[in-house]
């Protein structure tokens, strides 16, 4: 089960900002809740009870967010991935599973200590994979290997169909690959 900060625990004055101290703003432009997550399983289940309880949700990785995507949620609640840092060899498809709240000086010791391989990930080093990865993943190594997410095999991600039922997803080339592909890969795959 995830963890649920409200307001009134000692936790949320320092948990509801990001590494931007500026925001939230006001205390009316903060979120009402956090909830931490360890596992995938806790995400789903925590993202169903936002959705479930009417509040908006704002996700974060590791909270390097700037621009403030996240921090300023009126009401809302922030869904945080920051415990989901894991770095590991599955043993099967995809060959490394790096979670969404590694930061990538973390990971990028972890891959080369235990596997002898890196991702031509950014530089700062405390932006954390989940982030880092969705935006597109530039990096120092990015001319001679392209964007961490052109290594991308599989993902895991959460949807909410019509009726307000949180979906955990495993997607690839193989499985929903409408949710996997990058722009424009399917109408190459379609004229070739």
């Amino acid at each position: 089960m995830p963890i649920i900060i409200t307001r009134d625990d000692p936790r949320y004055v320092s948990l509801q900002k990001g590494h931007n101290a500026r925001f939230p703003e006001t205390e009316l432009d903060a979120a009402k809740r956090i909830f931490l997550c360890e596992t995938s399983a806790d995400a789903a289940v925590a993202l169903q009870q936002i959705v479930s309880s009417g509040l908006r949700p704002t996700i974060r990785s590791g909270g390097h967010c700037y621009e403030d995507f996240v921090a300023n949620n009126p009401g809302g609640a922030i869904l945080d991935l920051s415990l989901l840092s894991g770095v590991n060899d599955s043993r099967s498809a995809p060959p490394y599973r790096i979670g969404p709240g590694v930061q990538l000086w973390n990971g990028y010791l972890e891959l080369y200590k235990r596997y002898g391989v890196t991702l031509p990930g950014g530089t700062c080093g405390t932006v954390a994979a989940g982030g880092h990865i969705s935006g597109g993943g530039y990096g120092l190594l990015s001319r001679l290997h392209g964007l961490s997410s052109d290594w991308l095999t599989a993902v895991e991600i959460l949807t909410i169909n019509g009726s307000g039922k949180v979906i955990p997803r495993r997607v690839d080339a193989r499985h929903e690959a409408d949710l996997f592909a990058p722009a424009g890969a399917q109408e190459a795959v379609a004229w070739a």
